[in-house]
């Protein structure tokens, strides 16, 4: 696909196979008309793939809560009229939150403190249902990128994830503590099955044992996967 060199270049830039992975399956299984939630959007790389892969019959709506960022993501969706951005952080209720930040105010943000993050400042709240309703939304594929919020983000997604059945692509964190297993056994009570994004962006099923076992990482400090609704 050509058209799409652009995006696999960068996607092996970032010097991550699972990025790579992940750009290469979005390329292969999103189509004209879809319409994607673009959780953690930092700058925009997956906003602007998805946007192009949907067309002008799709829509893309995207979230990054740190306003340095928010402003690039801006600039660089300016002229798709297919896409929204939002400057809010999806959680488990409709508010405010703190978010924190190192001092670059890097991509690495998140609801919880850690002893790189220095800087602290408040952005609005909303839940994923919430949202969807406002907005007429109906899902066919969520990326979450969400620095260890994506348990919360799930908790305020579940009648989207019951009524919509959307794929979901999240990556999951080796040092979230429990909440990356927790956002794991949310999947799983929803009935939706596990899948490991391969370097050529197929999918291998991961079998619930590796699921609940630190194995998935593979020695290293995140594994992305896309969950998928199972087949009654």
């Amino acid at each position: 696909m050509p058209e799409h060199f652009y995006f696999l270049f960068f996607g092996f830039f970032l010097n991550n196979t699972s990025e790579a992975g992940l750009t290469r399956y979005i390329i292969e299984n999103m189509h004209e008309g879809n319409t994607v939630i673009d959780i953690g959007a930092n700058c925009g790389f997956y906003t602007l793939l998805t946007s192009k892969l949907v067309g002008e019959n799709g829509r893309v709506h995207a979230f990054e809560p740190t306003e340095q960022i928010f402003r690039l993501l801006q600039k660089s969706t300016r002229n798709l009229s297919n896409t929204t951005v939002n400057q809010k952080a999806l959680l488990d209720y409709s508010g405010t939150s703190h978010f924190y930040a190192d001092d670059s105010y890097s991509v690495a943000n998140s609801i919880e403190r850690s002893l790189d993050t220095q800087a602290k400042f408040e952005v609005e709240t909303q839940t994923l249902d919430e949202y969807c309703v406002e907005n007429n939304v109906v899902p066919d594929f969520i990326k979450i990128d969400a620095e260890g919020s994506e348990l919360k983000i799930l908790q305020g997604s579940t009648r989207i994830l019951g009524q919509c059945e959307p794929i979901i692509a999240m990556e999951l964190l080796r040092d979230a503590e429990d909440q990356g297993q927790e956002a794991v056994e949310l999947f799983l009570k929803m009935r939706y099955s596990a899948f490991r994004i391969e370097n050529d962006g197929t999918l291998s099923l991961v079998s619930i044992e590796t699921l609940r076992d630190e194995s998935i990482f593979d020695g290293e400090g995140f594994v992305n996967l896309i969950f998928k609704k199972e087949l009654v």
